[in-house]
């Protein structure tokens, strides 16, 4: 093996498509246990070893030198092997500067606070002390400032949230009310899936300049691959692969009337993407054995809108597939939350006199159900594709898209 990935469960992982396109190959996931680590490291059958969760702090003891960042902040995510020599270096220090910086927001003075005590909170506070902060904070559930009492601490201009709570497994939760940081300037989520955390949801409703992890997952890697290939990389590398990465990732996310021609659209825009396509109503009747029409008529609106936000919450946990919702998806704000977290919203916009309304209970009464969401379809979505030909409302999308 040249180059790879040790962690212990690393499930999917966006680390080989970055080093391949870098030319870091062959890359490989190593997944190893805990008393499997010295065996590999006496080994030392690699070039260069990225390191993630839980062995940043670990495989330490089992290298022979660290750069002098990683041995400030104790942890080490990137390993080369000198002619037999372990070296230990820490990345992420590099891919959380170049994120920092790119938020556009000078810490320089700042009151900050890191939220989390493991690895990447240690890589944080050494950051921010080294771009001079004025203070820098750490929370956790049990220390003398947790996330209860960091409320009062009124005067936090800055906050990082070094912890998975967020990813989709945690979808929804947030540590912290930012409604109690009335002088906040600036969120860094290193969360990258989804792209927009409930954290970020938060800053964003407040008009506070935030950020996820992504760009610090791309810098990370980049910088691992210069120190492995003694070469240098420019910016504009780190950002090309960005966008290749979140247009990989990002769902696209179609809305609109009851009849509009989500699905087709849909299927056409999947198919010129190579992305999987997903249709609500049909994965409603794969969860529930039943369609929503006859759930409609047997259960009523209420009972099939609960039912509905299910799916709504699993289809929106998937990366990288183009969604069709039903109409009235968009009504509830969990469910509005949940495709954007990691969705290009695309509004299907179709005359009324040209929706089709067969086997839809609810599309009786057209300009009233239109009237009620217009306002909801345009604020939500990020583009209106405006009425036209399959090919036509396609082009319009996929050139946004592209261009986004």
């Amino acid at each position: 093996m040249k180059y790879g990935l040790l962690g212990k469960t690393l499930g999917h992982s966006y680390s080989p498509e970055i080093h391949i396109s870098l030319g870091s190959v062959p890359y490989e996931k190593v997944e190893l246990q805990e008393n499997e680590l010295e065996h590999f490291f006496r080994a030392k059958d690699f070039n260069g070893i990225n390191v993630t969760v839980p062995y940043k702090e670990s495989v330490i003891k089992y290298l022979d030198c660290l750069s002098d960042t990683a041995n400030k902040i104790g942890a080490v995510n990137t390993i080369k092997n000198e002619n037999g020599k372990l070296v230990g270096y820490n990345t992420d220090y590099f891919g959380l500067k170049y994120t920092i910086q790119k938020l556009g927001v000078n810490v320089s003075g700042l009151t900050t606070v890191v939220l989390g005590t493991g690895g990447a909170s240690k890589c944080a506070v050494k950051l921010l002390n080294d771009l001079g902060a004025k203070e820098v904070l750490t929370v956790s559930r049990t220390g003398e400032l947790n996330y209860e009492s960091v409320k009062l601490r009124s005067d936090i201009e800055y906050i990082v949230n070094a912890t998975p709570v967020g990813m989709y497994k945690s979808a929804g939760e947030c540590l912290i009310d930012l409604k109690y940081f009335t002088n906040l300037k600036g969120v860094v989520d290193l969360i990258y899936n989804p792209q927009i955390t409930e954290l970020l949801f938060r800053a964003k409703s407040l008009n506070i300049p935030c950020i996820n992890g992504l760009s610090m997952l791309v810098a990370q890697a980049v910088k691992s691959a210069e120190i492995w290939l003694n070469k240098t990389f420019s910016n504009d590398i780190i950002e090309s692969i960005i966008f290749a990465l979140q247009s990989q990732i990002e769902n696209v996310v179609l809305i609109g009337m009851p009849g509009s021609g989500k699905s087709t659209v849909g299927k056409a825009l999947a198919s010129y993407l190579s992305k999987p396509f997903y249709d609500s109503d049909i994965e409603f009747y794969n969860t529930f054995g039943i369609t929503p029409k006859d759930c409609i008529e047997s259960e009523g609106e209420k009972a099939f809108r609960q039912k509905e936000s299910i799916v709504i919450k699993e289809l929106s946990q998937k990366s990288g597939i183009v969604l069709a919702t039903g109409g009235g998806a968009i009504l509830c704000e969990e469910n509005r939350k949940c495709l954007k977290s990691n969705g290009k919203i695309l509004y299907l916009h179709r005359d009324i006199s040209k929706l089709a309304t067969e086997n839809r209970p609810l599309s009786t009464n057209l300009t009233k159900l239109f009237n009620e969401r217009k306002g909801i379809y345009e604020s939500f979505s990020d583009i209106t594709l405006t009425d036209g030909s399959i090919n036509q409302v396609v082009k319009q999308a996929l050139n946004f898209l592209i261009k986004e």
